[in-house]
């Protein structure tokens, strides 16, 4: 036949007759493959389609496989048991060649089975997907409640939180110091509110620091006066810290007040300055020296247009002879704040009423101009100008300041505690004395205001001053005559006529 191309079996290799269109042996036809192509490895052992095992090799050489009258298309795995080109049976009647046919084949006729492809689904136009309904807005988050004081560094959520001390319960952290803490207390029958300061924790193993909480317990009790905190009891926590319950006051230091507003107003100091002076000088009848006096240890309470001045923190206050020099805990060691001690104070020597007046003095300087007097790059230099530099005048810094308090000033800020005041009485009745004068020229400056002449000319002044009357003379001798005369006629013609 003219065109014909050799074709051999794919199973067997064998040459398939010229006019037959398939192996006679097994049925299957197809192309001659190129020349090189590998032919099937017959001698390769296939898998059962069943049970994925491999066919012993008696088996499959014998051709006796046993297969399932139904195949199933596909195992568990996803293989499916593909279409054997050229093994296909031609007719139902060569069914029975199946087995030997699959026991026969190579393995490279297991396929895993294609998954096919997803076909877009098609969207008719007048079929509009249906609209969802706008999703809610997310709720706000609620505000967050204002931070507490943070507790010390280390200590995570304070213990000491909702726990009794003594008769009250410890509701809030409302300051943490540089030796202790402080609470706001609350009588759970009563409902009275009270201060409880205890010693910081890294505190507790110091005894200098336990003895200092004990003197300034031991110092306020011995002094009852408006402007020194008062306190109520003293006690120790289980783990030995002590800690005091005292007066609870609601208000800001002095420091905080100067760091929001720069300076105190003059009126507004004096007021201050009349307080602090009256607890230092209750403290010092007592022989109390409180030796750290500063606007922190100031506090401030509003009464309406009042301002009530509070000392706090005794903490390193010495107490002795009433007007005796009381030595330092250490000699030659400065106890207090550089930028607010006495010259005495930074030398180590002992110290006196003096020298809470010139703490004062630094105090005073400080609130009515918002500078200090002496400032350096650190502690020691400070000191030093404390010591040896002359303080500048107040009202370089603030004109506005009266002349007599920045003269009072410099008196409180002298080098030797003999030229300084003598006692703190003594610098509150001279301030005393500086708000009669205020207040006495502020009356006459308004008395002044109210009482200025008027610019109106004369003449229109005249116009509008009211006219007063006349006063009526008095009667003349000839005026009386007559008017005797009339009477008598008139008594007359009367009584002849009743006659």
């Amino acid at each position: 036949m003219a065109g014909w191309m050799a074709q051999k079996c794919q199973i067997c290799g064998d040459v398939i007759p010229e006019g037959k269109g398939h192996c006679p042996r097994h049925r299957a036809s197809g192309p001659v493959p190129p020349r090189g192509t590998p032919t099937p490895d017959r001698t390769q052992r296939p898998i059962d389609p069943i049970t994925e095992a491999t066919i012993p090799s008696a088996k499959w050489q014998s051709g006796k496989v046993s297969a399932p009258q139904s195949p199933p298309k596909g195992n568990a795995a996803g293989v499916r048991h593909g279409p054997i080109s050229g093994a296909r049976a031609a007719n139902p009647s060569d069914a029975s060649d199946a087995p030997t046919l699959l026991a026969q084949a190579p393995l490279h006729f297991l396929e895993p089975e294609a998954t096919p492809p997803a076909r877009p689904m098609a969207r008719r136009p007048s079929q509009a997907l249906p609209k969802m309904p706008p999703a809610a807005p997310p709720a706000p988050a609620p505000a967050a409640a204002p931070a507490a004081p943070a507790a010390p560094a280390g200590h995570g959520a304070d213990p000491l939180l909702g726990q009794t001390l003594g008769e009250f319960k410890l509701t809030e952290l409302i300051g943490v110091g540089g030796m202790g803490m402080v609470y706001k207390g609350v009588h759970p029958l009563i409902g009275k509110t009270v201060a409880i300061k205890v010693l910081r924790p890294e505190a507790a193993d110091d005894p200098e620091q336990v003895l200092r909480m004990l003197d300034e317990a031991r110092a306020l009790t011995a002094v009852h006066h408006p402007g020194i905190v008062d306190v109520f009891s003293f006690g120790t926590l289980p783990d030995g810290r002590p800690y005091l319950v005292m007066e609870y006051l609601k208000g800001r230091s002095l420091q905080a007040q100067l760091e929001a507003q720069g300076r105190v107003q003059v009126d507004e100091a004096l007021q201050i300055f009349d307080g602090v002076l009256g607890g230092l000088g209750a403290a010092h009848k007592v022989g109390l020296v409180h030796r750290d006096m500063k606007p922190s240890n100031i506090l401030l309470v509003h009464e309406g247009d009042t301002v009530l001045a509070k000392i706090v923190d005794f903490g390193i206050a010495k107490q002795g002879q009433p007007g005796a020099l009381t030595p330092q805990t250490l000699m030659f060691r400065c106890i207090g704040t550089p930028e607010f001690v006495s010259p005495e104070q930074a030398c180590g020597q002992p110290v006196g009423p003096q020298s809470d007046l010139y703490s004062f003095g630094v105090v005073a300087f400080f609130a009515l101009t918002g500078k200090l007097p002496f400032e350096g790059e650190n502690d020691a230099v400070t000191l030093m100008k404390q010591v040896e530099h002359a303080p500048p005048d107040p009202k370089s810094f603030e004109p506005s300041i009266p002349e007599p308090v920045a003269k009072l000033v410099l008196r409180l800020l002298e080098k030797k505690p003999s030229h300084r005041p003598a006692t703190a009485e003594e610098v509150r009745t001279e301030l005393i004395e500086i708000r009669k004068q205020r207040d006495v020229a502020k009356a006459a400056e308004a008395g002044a205001a109210t009482a200025r002449p008027s610019s109106v000319s004369p003449e229109v002044a005249a116009a509008m001053k009211p006219k007063v009357p006349k006063a009526t003379k008095g009667f003349r001798p000839f005026t009386l005559l007559l008017f005797l005369i009339a009477a008598g006629s008139g008594v007359a013609w009367w009584y002849l006529r009743v006659r």
